[in-house]
């Protein structure tokens, strides 16, 4: 992985952590001593401006105007970007989740990011997996789009809370096998698969399982994105219960679709 990719994911994770008031710079530094000069200068840049840490964006607190939709309540939020609860208005009306990128994260290199990964979600067509509906600038300049919403729980949950069967348990897994599957022949490589991210929504008494979050997700598709495509959670590329061992070393940004194979068997 380039250089500059390398930093960008690294920043993210900085900028992510802060905002939750447990910054990970000096692990991250140490983790990452090639880059830890360059790292430092730019997170010492935004702290600089007010942009870095728990109270980093006053804007945070106040729900960003995106015409077309009715924003109502942040739902999650990342290094890149926030995703909110919104209703659409117009063409049609629905619910949907409404990502928009920091306002102050506004470099090419991070429009640029932002907008590869807009359309690796865009260029994923499967019953198992959120769509992507809409995407454009909001009036203050913002990079946004609108993804379906899911209502559903982790399937773990699911399945423990209706004493599902073996059987039952096991026809759910291959569905979310089938989603996944399908990302990885399209180049897209998930890294942080976990029940919390396979919601299971009962639709007309059928369980219809989701994958979610494909925000730590990297593309395998030189032509599609930037190489890595990262937004909406994590501190680190994954989650430790779940994550592959090569996800934990050095190298980690450089992992391969047997990682969400690793994910999906633990």
């Amino acid at each position: 992985m380039a250089q500059d990719d390398r930093i960008l994911d690294l920043l993210e994770q900085c900028i992510a952590a802060a905002e939750r008031g447990a910054p990970i710079t000096e692990q991250v530094c140490a983790a990452h001593p090639d880059l830890a000069t360059e790292l430092r200068q730019r997170l010492a840049r935004l702290a600089e401006a007010g942009l870095l840490g728990p109270v980093a964006d006053a804007a945070a607190d106040a729900l960003p105007q995106v015409d077309g939709y009715e924003v109502l309540e942040q739902i999650g939020s990342g290094g890149m970007g926030r995703v909110y609860r919104a209703r659409q208005t117009r063409p049609v009306e629905r619910m949907v989740a409404l990502k928009v990128m920091r306002s102050h994260l506004d470099s090419t290199e991070f429009l640029a990011r932002f907008a590869a990964e807009r359309q690796a979600l865009a260029s994923l067509s499967h019953p198992g997996i959120a769509r992507v509906y809409d995407a454009g600038v909001d009036r203050h300049g913002q990079q946004f789009f609108a993804m379906e919403l899911i209502r559903g729980e982790p399937i773990t949950a699911h399945c423990d809370a209706r004493q599902r069967t073996p059987a039952e348990r096991l026809a759910l897994f291959l569905r979310v096998c089938e989603a996944v599957a399908h990302a990885h022949q399209r180049g897209i490589i998930h890294r942080d698969l976990k029940p919390a991210n396979i919601l299971v929504a009962d639709r007309d008494g059928d369980a219809s399982p989701k994958v979610i979050d494909f925000g730590v997700a990297k593309s395998s598709n030189a032509q599609l994105t930037l190489e890595t495509v990262h937004t909406l959670s994590g501190v680190v590329v994954g989650t430790p219960e779940y994550m592959a061992p090569e996800q934990a070393g050095r190298d980690a940004l450089d992992v391969d679709s047997r990682v969400d194979v690793y994910s999906l068997g633990v």
